[in-house]
């Protein structure tokens, strides 16, 4: 399947938070081997940028302190074997960001309302499972162009499919394009992210590998690039969905490679002169759902950053 939209540019703000609560489940012996990890580098020697993976919360905090003047453009936190990993790409291009990592439902609503009085946008949304309660991530970039211009955003959090689908056509008619595709709970629940800034995208989703591969070198063939994978199961069949969008990008990407592929991919594009914009890291859904352990943590949450530079709307 493939939606298509080419968007214009408007100064409309839409965010709609629907979240809902699933029942707990608990379960055992977690396994490190199920769990596989993908990425998308482009080529740029420009941006300087760092990619952090398999972090502890530790770790991951280290780096967004220590490197202040980059901003976070990619985040995940996973469960894999008995606790929470964190992966983040980082870059360094005169912008800032603000974010909510890992907040509970209210503080998540909270920040969304507090961001309609900047100038951004969100462009990377995930959620996961821990301990019995769902935690949100989200991150805004600045908007701002030209003489004082932003670009508006939309925002979907718990849709079902049906739901999301239309609004992937609907909010393309408005010109809003898609950016950001979360998708959990068994295939059951869609959260989306959506800008006006002007883009032409392709969007493929419910495919199986085969099909993802051969979509994604057609579209190459074309002059489009992949910016956003998004993996789920239902019933244990993988389902594979991609975001793409044109330009002349030079690009590459690995999907559901082991860890040791994985760094072995971001080292050999980092000395290629590639940067990272996007990681994919899944794992069996007996683990995402219903996650319930005394080490995996519960008090680095609720982490709400913004950026100083961000410009306030007039």
């Amino acid at each position: 399947s493939c939606s298509r939209s080419t968007s214009s540019t408007t100064t409309d703000n839409t965010t709609t938070t629907d979240t809902t609560t699933t029942d707990t489940t608990t379960t055992t012996n977690y396994s490190t081997t199920d769990v596989t990890y993908s990425g998308i580098w482009i080529k740029d020697n420009i941006t300087s940028w760092y990619a952090l993976s398999n972090a502890t919360f530790d770790q991951f905090s280290s780096v967004n302190i220590n490197y202040s003047s980059y901003r976070i453009i990619d985040f995940e936190a996973v469960n894999i074997g008995d606790e929470i990993k964190y992966f983040a790409i980082f870059i360094s291009d005169n912008t800032s960001d603000t974010h909510c990592l890992r907040c509970d439902e209210d503080t998540m609503n909270s920040f969304n309302d507090s961001m309609d009085a900047y100038n951004v946008m969100p462009i990377d949304y995930e959620r996961h499972y821990e301990n019995g309660t769902w935690y949100f991530s989200q991150i805004f970039a600045d908007s701002t162009y030209g003489n004082g211009g932003w670009y508006g955003f939309a925002g979907r959090y718990s849709d079902d499919k049906t739901t999301f689908l239309n609004y992937v056509s609907s909010y393309s008619g408005q010109g809003y394009y898609l950016i950001d595709v979360e998708i959990d709970n068994f295939g059951e629940l869609f959260g989306s992210l959506y800008s006006t800034k002007p883009a032409n995208v392709l969007f493929y989703w419910d495919l199986d590998y085969d099909d993802l591969i051969s979509n994604a070198s057609t579209a190459a063939s074309n002059g489009y690039y992949p910016t956003d994978i998004e993996i789920y199961e239902i019933n244990g069949v993988k389902k594979y969905n991609v975001i793409l969008n044109y330009g002349s990008s030079e690009w590459d990407y690995l999907i559901e490679g082991s860890y040791e592929e994985f760094n072995a991919k971001n080292t050999l594009r980092e000395n290629t002169g590639y940067r990272p914009i996007d990681f994919e890291v899944h794992t069996s859904e007996e683990r995402n759902i219903g996650r319930v352990g005394d080490n995996l943590s519960v008090k680095n949450k609720n982490l709400v950053y913004i950026n100083p530079k961000l410009k306030k709307r007039e």
